[in-house]
């Protein structure tokens, strides 16, 4: 494969990890969708919100699911972009993808039941499940930070893409998430601003491999040839 067919490729990739990104960018969205639902501390409150919106809540939950599969999705293409680089760092990355969304999509379990229970008119059985959900996501959520380490030194590493987005998503992009289990577990009811550190690096990894991809062949870049005739 010459260096234009192999950019071609790669740039191909690039783009279906990012098209599939920019659905993930939206998983935010269900778990706000349904916030307004709970009110942890008052089970019938709960109830009643959930009985008045049980489709919103249902159609949350296949919110979470699709944008996991999206997310998987985004594992995929980066690793098939990536292994070229380092297979063994691309395969802890796709297996950390791939437990992350597991557990999320066994999570959305917790949310049905809870419904079940409050249609069964069982509230403190739902609230219970209510709880364990939201448990259940603060080890998903040390997930989304480690999966951005190996990515980001993939990215580093690469030489086709930039190393400031690579350390970007090493650093903010890793401990945001990271940071914000850990404040969960240790200081329960920490607000999760947090996590707007690392919403800067996923937003730079969506428009960089959105807009460029990857970088040109260096005989294509502009001004290349012009400044290769010039000096000849």
């Amino acid at each position: 494969m010459d260096e234009r067919e192999l950019y071609r490729t790669r740039k191909r990739k690039a783009r279906l990890a990012g098209a599939c990104f920019l659905v993930v960018a939206f998983a935010a969205w269900p778990e706000m969708l349904r916030a307004s639902l709970f009110a942890m501390g008052d089970a019938a409150a709960t109830g009643r919100n959930i009985l008045g919106s049980e489709a919103l809540l249902r159609w949350s939950v296949a919110g979470d699911i699709v944008t996991e599969l999206a997310f998987l999705c985004t594992a995929l293409f980066l690793y098939s972009l990536l292994e070229e680089v380092g297979r063994g760092l691309a395969r802890a990355m796709l297996a950390l993808v791939a437990i992350a969304v597991g557990m999320t999509v066994f999570n959305t379990g917790a949310e049905l039941a809870a419904l079940g229970a409050f249609l069964a008119g069982e509230q403190a059985q739902g609230m219970l499940l209510l709880r364990l959900y939201q448990a259940l996501a603060i080890p998903i959520g040390l997930l989304f930070g480690l999966w951005m380490l190996p990515f980001g030194y993939l990215v580093f590493k690469s030489g086709f893409m930039p190393k400031a987005l690579g350390m970007l998503l090493m650093t903010l992009g890793s401990s945001g998430y990271m940071a914000d289990a850990l404040l969960r577990i240790l200081v329960p009811g920490a607000a999760g601003e947090i996590l707007l550190v690392s919403v800067v690096a996923e937003v730079a990894a969506i428009l960089w491999l959105l807009v460029f991809g990857v970088k040109r062949p260096r005989g294509e870049r502009p001004g290349y040839g012009h400044r290769a005739a010039s000096s000849s």
